[in-house]
């Protein structure tokens, strides 16, 4: 197939295809930019840059053969805005609207030149202020959808070891807009940050967990291959173990195959939940009843004790009224908005194949079948909402979810969701689960850049009552 987007081959374009890079310089984050976003044929060959390293731009476009310049040209086909460093100074909202509106500015500017079809790439960071996340990097995705059109995200990973490649303390954001033909896409509303930066909370112990880290979970055994979007005990274990103490209780509205309970009984906590689909349900009970009864095979080590449990059939919209205690801790991962039942995905494909289900179910109260993405976050946050009233107050909740492209337009899911629950929740950290076990495709190819995403948010809110 003929690269009509840029100058790589296809072995070289595959790796920047990953949504998320372990970052070991600026020097080569801007090199690996160039390399991509540039295309020899296009002339004039000019790149723009704005932020504090100009002189090591305008050297590496130049060794690239580019004309790289702090003003607008007549035209452009690639811009990189650097302002994490303005993002991290920022204290207040003021200070935010000043760096967010100069570079609206400098982006509606840069549009006007830019070659159709083409990316500006905006590198932002969230920051922590009052015990609290204000996630100034979404608010800056969020008015850039407003000029351009959004399309992607790539987590910039760092450590002070980075040769580990296995977990680190920092994070940073590759935002990446296209200029299109047609207006921008418009997912949902936009929101204001002014509450993120009016909010306080504890942050809890989340500084156990490092900002990132590569989980490769063991292969699923046969009951887990059955449910079509499992995710690892592993993960949820690091959160309960962070968030918990020996004896508390955790909640699941979504329990699926039990992941969370199973967790939570191998630590000492007691593991409660609703599952609406009656086959997973019995699933996730019988995997907790093996777990902590055994008949043969994986006997708990002995002096260990397992947590009690209990996993209702029922919908998590009535999950108040079950009668569980009230719980000091709830870790989930919800559906992906509808993205099961789009069809030709290669996974589908495959669970075809070995005559596997494909979605979580044909119930009309699945959120897994709501089609329209506004509904489906109304719908979901409401869930949650209803939830807290079945957690004590001042305690904490982690979702696992991560942003969605679909048909074209991109899906902030992990920004839209935490923004609707800031009427009950502040949100206290971030962290990411990196994939490093997939394989990768080559989405886009030889026509405009399209990632694999292999990042997942864990965003943790604290009850505000």
């Amino acid at each position: 197939m003929e690269n009509r987007f840029n100058a790589l081959t296809s072995k070289e374009w595959l790796p920047f295809q990953k949504s998320w890079s372990v970052i070991d310089s600026d020097e080569t984050l801007i090199r690996d930019n160039l390399r991509f976003f540039t295309m020899p044929s296009i002339e004039p060959r000019n790149v723009y840059y704005t932020g504090p390293r100009f002189a090591e731009f305008e050297a590496i476009a130049r060794s690239l053969g580019l004309e790289g310049s702090q003003s607008a040209f007549p035209t452009v086909q690639f811009a990189l805005l650097d302002i994490r460093r303005d993002l991290m100074e920022c204290r207040s909202l003021g200070d935010f609207t000043a760096v967010r509106d100069k570079t609206l500015a400098k982006v509606s500017q840069v549009a006007m030149s830019l070659v159709d079809r083409r990316f500006v790439c905006v590198l932002a960071a969230n920051i922590e202020l009052n015990g609290a996340l204000v996630p100034t990097a979404w608010g800056i995705g969020k008015a850039l959808a407003q000029v351009l059109s959004l399309k992607d995200e790539k987590i910039l990973c760092r450590d002070s070891n980075v040769s580990t490649g296995l977990s680190g303390s920092t994070v940073e954001y590759a935002l990446y807009a296209r200029k299109d033909g047609a207006p921008p896409h418009r997912t949902e509303s936009a929101w204001s940050i002014e509450s993120f930066f009016s909010s306080s909370a504890n942050p809890g112990r989340s500084g156990e967990i490092p900002k990132w880290f590569v989980l490769k979970p063991p292969p699923r055994k046969k009951a887990e291959v059955l449910h079509p979007a499992k995710y690892p005990e592993s993960l949820a274990e690091q959160f309960i173990s962070a968030f918990t103490k020996p004896g508390d209780s955790v909640l699941d509205p979504m329990s699926g195959t039990g992941s969370t309970q199973l967790a939570a009984v191998s630590l000492g906590r007691n593991g409660f939940g609703t599952e609406l689909s009656p086959f997973f349900a019995e699933l996730a009970n019988s995997r907790l009843s093996e777990f902590c009864n055994p008949v043969q095979g994986e006997l708990l080590e002995l002096g260990q004790q397992c947590g009690s449990y209990r996993i209702v059939q029922a919908d998590a919209r009535q999950i108040q009224h079950l009668g569980f205690p009230l719980c000091d801790y709830a870790c989930t991962s919800p559906p992906y908005w509808d993205m099961l039942n789009m069809k030709g995905a290669e996974n589908q494909v495959r669970r075809i194949e070995q005559g596997l289900q494909t979605n979580y179910s044909s119930d009309d109260n699945d959120l897994g079948n709501v089609a329209d993405y506004r509904h489906f976050i109304d719908e979901l946050s409401d869930i949650y909402l209803k939830m807290f009233r079945a957690m004590r107050p001042k305690s904490y909740f982690t979702f696992v979810v991560k942003n969605i492209k679909k048909q074209g337009a991109a899906y902030p899911f992990a920004w839209d969701l935490t923004h609707r629950l800031l009427r009950a929740a502040t949100p206290v950290s971030e962290h990411f689960w990196l994939q490093d076990d997939l394989s990768i495709a080559p989405y886009g190819y030889g026509n405009t850049w399209v990632s694999n995403t292999f990042h997942q948010y864990c965003i943790t809110m604290q009850l505000t009552d």
